[in-house]
């Protein structure tokens, strides 16, 4: 979900198994100071209900390729703010390549990621055996 404004139009894209759903809501239905929700719909017959609180945001999605509901919860991408020093001090505490095991029933996956300075982060799931 990318948000420019705390008014006006907004927008939102779910990845779901069924396929993507876009969202789209002229304005925020209620202004509680801090709180805000929308109600968003889709042309697929999806309805997002979602909620947010400063950084937080939570909700509902249903209908269509959603079935009986799904819940989501997030919370604001910092990182993607550049100019956020606060936060590149805090990523770069985390520089380095990383791997980890991911045993899932029968499966065996490792996943490697690396995080760097200059923020590109990557991911690889290979099944070494």
């Amino acid at each position: 979900m990318k948000l420019s404004k705390a008014v006006g139009a907004m927008s939102a894209k779910v990845m779901l198994q069924g396929g993507n759903v876009t969202f789209t809501a002229k304005s925020w239905d209620a202004n509680g100071g801090e709180a805000f929700q929308a109600t968003m719909s889709a042309q697929s017959g999806e309805t997002m209900v979602l909620h947010a609180i400063g950084d937080d945001i939570w909700g509902t999605i249903s209908g269509g390729k959603a079935g009986d509901g799904l819940e989501f919860d997030g919370v604001r991408n910092r990182f993607v703010v550049r100019s956020d020093s606060e936060a590149t001090a805090l990523l770069n505490k985390f520089e380095g390549y990383y791997t980890m095991a991911l045993p899932i029933a029968d499966c065996r996956f490792y996943l490697c990621f690396a995080c760097g300075r200059c923020r590109s982060e990557w991911f690889r799931l290979s099944d070494p055996f």
